[in-house]
């Protein structure tokens, strides 16, 4: 729909007279005939209206205004250029900073730099530790024998050393005291003598004994025995100390110059 009395005078004209035109011819009945007079003068009083006002600026109707039903829609006209681009506005006030992103993945290995110059020398490390000795090789091969030398000339014979002293091996016996302590005497050596304790028998049990002091004409032993009894908190030999029902008696061989 739209308002006959907006339109410009030519089109006013041409819209009425459309309208008129397409009146429908009723049946000359009374009634029909009644209301085609009116419509008619409706469109004839509208014709009027429309030649009289020259545009809808000029004059308007007061309350109310005339409307038509609405002819269809006309074909899309072309688009039109596009405008001039207006003016930047002022930029915003910056966002805050977002969250760091996830970090991306790991591109390709890149192609090998060329090698760097040669850097100087480091000093000389500490000499290491020396090793284990190898294993002995096999003995190489026997070289050849020299000729044999010259038979030297005999030597001269050595001057003839002096008498030696004949050797004394002698053996004595002696008694031991009540202390176990038995003393020898003999003719004086030319050298220290070697005493030697004999080892002997008093039925079951073992007489020994032990040096404890010598000079070149005599000795001292102790002499010893074996236990009759062997206690657990006792040595398995005692001090053999003669008593008048028996004696001990103790053996050495003296050996000297």
């Amino acid at each position: 729909m739209f308002t006959i009395l907006r339109m410009s005078a030519f089109w006013r004209v041409r819209a009425i007279a459309c309208l008129a035109s397409r009146l429908p011819a009723a049946p000359r009945s009374r009634g029909n005939l009644l209301r085609s007079r009116l419509m008619r003068a409706f469109l004839r009083h509208a014709l009027c209206l429309a030649v009289v006002v020259p545009s809808a600026s000029e004059a308007r109707p007061v309350g109310y205004s005339l409307k038509t039903l609405q002819g269809p829609a006309g074909p899309q006209g072309a688009q039109g250029p596009q405008g001039e681009p207006g003016p930047t506005g002022v930029a915003g006030t910056p966002g805050a900073k977002g969250d760091k992103g996830n970090d991306g993945p790991q591109g390709p290995k890149g192609s090998d730099g060329a090698p760097g110059a040669k850097g100087d020398a480091g000093a000389a490390g500490a000499p290491g530790a020396v090793g284990a000795t190898g294993p002995k090789g096999d003995p190489g091969p026997r070289g050849v024998a020299g000729a044999p030398g010259l038979k030297g000339e005999p030597g001269s014979v050595g001057l003839q050393g002096p008498a030696g002293t004949p050797k004394r091996v002698e053996r004595y016996t002696a008694a031991a005291n009540s202390n176990g302590v038995a003393t020898f005497a003999w003719p004086a050596c030319a050298t220290v003598p070697d005493v030697e304790v004999i080892v002997g028998w008093a039925g079951d049990q073992m007489i020994a004994g032990g040096v404890t002091s010598q000079s070149l004409s005599g000795a001292t032993v102790l002499v010893k025995r074996s236990r009759g009894t062997l206690l657990l908190n006792s040595s398995p030999f005692e001090t053999a100390g003669s008593t008048t029902v028996q004696p001990v008696n103790i053996a050495v061989r003296m050996i000297c110059n």
